[in-house]
């Protein structure tokens, strides 16, 4: 005894697109009706749910399906299709139709292509559904949520040009899904809910090219997903929230030309911790009202943002402890409005800023860079910069380029590139620059007054003298004691002395001092003299020699063993 739905006889008689199907699944061609999506049912167009199912499932002996399956297009259909843990044998493909109950595919196993094409539904439900052919849902609208989750899909998963516009938290949910071909959300796709497709295994590409997220809260969740052939948010991309791809492992290129990123809780892009191996491409029409987070993300390739915009009044772009194995380039028309941190970065190759706009702040503090540090025909100088405690081998830079409040202690360097040099009285007025903090926190730089740091005129004389540049080092040299003595760190006295005291405690070393390291013997000629007439004087008045006891010698103990001119007198031998 057959289950209900399962024979034939048990639809009666049948509707005109019905006996269509029929003998189309046994042709190999496509039965259809006359409207897209059609609004209403009718005799023309309309289609039994069961009866699909009945045809999926194998028909009945006597009804053969042909190999190109079951083919549905512009059908009104009546309940609800549900597949729920069914095997499919044959491909299935419903095009244009209007669906008027959920469709649950839930735990279905499909060995061929499925294909909702431009169809309407209330909804699919899917978790656990297994596909060995692609799953397409290009075009579809639908008014209730769409779940996918933990899907096995042998081939790609289209979405394409589908309207979510299902009015709840979570528009489209692909949690734990393995596609091992393309997961396409592109050419038109729009989401009103949230997307989720955290923990997902994609093979080929995630693609998400000129599509619309429009959640106000998370747009995209693609916590921890693997993607084998990059991510694509390009091409008019837009989100409206925040895009998460935290811990996501991508191999291929991350590329976000023309995309479009805004958010009201001030964060567009975070994808900390992020493994990627090829480039990601913020450049060229990228737009950004909020920060875009890297913390601790590793790139085998290259960090391009050339022309990227960033209008973030606080953060525009983080990336501390980054790990780029590429070139960094933030140059040519890149623009950020709020700060830029490389804190604890690392960079195996150069970091460019040539050609930037417009940067607000500059933080890359303890940071190491391989290649070259280029700060050349920056549009705008940066007023703020700290490079405390960082490494480049290379310093290629201009004087246009940085502006006030600059923190150089510790900014070490191999370096300074010979084709961009700083003439001696720039490199002065750089080091001059400096200022110093009064916050620990690297995010808060406070003017304060001109900071004396040696370090970094250290370092500057050091490399100069290295590149066979003796005399601009000597300059250097110069100028270092004479900022020095400004910032009154020559001739300090106690606080106990008088101020004439310190006065002329102050003047005295201070001309001391650079005669002795510029070797003016001129000027130190008179220190000298001075000495020497003071040795001298001390030795005659202020020191007595007194025999020994063994030489018959004593200490006068009497007042009148001194001399009226204060000098002791040797008494007479006993």
């Amino acid at each position: 005894m057959r289950a209900f739905g399962r024979s034939l006889s048990d639809f009666g008689s049948l509707f005109e697109l019905e006996k269509q199907l029929l003998a189309a699944c046994q042709k190999g061609d496509v039965a259809q009706g006359d409207v897209e999506c059609p609004e209403h049912a009718t005799s023309q167009n309309k289609v039994r749910a069961g009866f699909i199912r009945f045809l999926l499932l194998g028909a009945e002996d006597g009804i053969a399906i042909h190999e190109n399956g079951i083919q549905l297009g512009k059908a009104f259909i009546v309940g609800a299709l549900d597949l729920r843990s069914a095997t499919v044998a044959y491909a299935f493909t419903l095009r244009s139709c209007t669906l008027t109950r959920i469709t649950a595919f839930s735990g279905a196993q499909f060995k061929q292509t499925v294909s909702l094409y431009g169809s309407q539904l209330k909804g699919l439900k899917a978790y656990g559904m297994s596909v060995r052919g692609d799953f397409i849902a290009k075009k579809i609208h639908t008014t209730h949520s769409v779940n996918i989750s933990a899907v096995s899909v042998y081939g790609n998963v289209s979405f394409s040009g589908a309207q979510l516009k299902t009015g709840s938290t979570i528009s489209l949910s692909g949690t734990d899904a393995v596609i091992k071909g393309g997961f396409f959300l592109a050419d038109g796709f729009t989401a009103d809910g949230l997307v989720k497709v955290v923990g997902a295994e994609v093979g080929g590409q995630f693609n998400c090219r000129a599509g619309t997220f429009l959640n106000e809260e998370v747009a995209l969740d693609a916590t921890s997903i693997k993607a084998g052939r990059g991510v694509f948010l390009q091409g008019g991309f837009k989100s409206y929230s925040e895009i998460l791809f935290i811990a996501a492992s991508v191999n291929g290129q991350i590329s976000a030309k023309d995309a479009t990123l805004s958010c009201k809780h001030g964060v567009t892009l975070t994808a900390d911790r992020l493994r990627l191996n090829g480039n990601i491409y913020f450049d060229k029409g990228f737009t950004s009202e909020g920060r875009v987070s890297l913390c601790g993300a590793v790139v085998e390739g290259q960090l391009n943002c050339s022309g990227a915009v960033f209008t973030g009044s606080e953060q525009a772009l983080l990336a501390n402890n980054l790990h780029l194995t590429g070139v960094a380039n933030l140059g040519g028309g890149f623009s950020a409005k709020g700060t830029v941190s490389f804190n604890g970065a690392r960079f195996e190759s150069d970091l460019k800023f040539t050609g930037a706009v417009r940067i607000g702040k500059l933080l890359a503090v303890r940071a190491c860079i391989k290649g070259a540090l280029n700060m050349v025909d920056i549009k705008n100088r940066i007023n703020k910069v700290s490079l405390a405690g960082t490494y480049a081998a290379v310093l290629n830079d201009d004087a246009a380029s940085w502006g006030n409040h600059l923190v150089l202690n510790g900014f070490v360097y191999d370096f300074i590139d010979v084709l961009n040099t700083m003439t001696v009285n720039e490199r002065v007025n750089w080091l001059k620059k400096q200022y110093v903090r009064s916050s620990k926190n690297n995010e808060k730089m406070k003017d304060e007054s001109p900071a004396f740091v040696p370090q970094p005129w250290q370092q500057l004389k050091t490399v100069l003298e290295s590149m066979g540049r003796a005399e601009d080092a000597r300059e250097i040299g110069i100028e270092y004691e004479r900022h020095r003595s400004k910032c009154g760190q020559i001739g300090l006295a106690p606080q106990s002395w008088n101020i004439v005291s310190k006065i002329i405690n102050r003047i005295v070393a201070t001309d001391l001092a650079r005669s002795i390291r510029h070797f003016d013997w001129l000027r130190l000629s008179p220190y000298f003299v001075t000495a020497l007439v003071f040795g001298r004087m001390v030795f005659h008045h202020r020191f007595l020699l007194v025999c020994s006891e063994s030489r018959g010698c004593i200490r006068p103990q009497r007042s009148s063993d001194i001399s009226e001119s204060g000098l002791y007198v040797v008494p007479t031998p006993c």
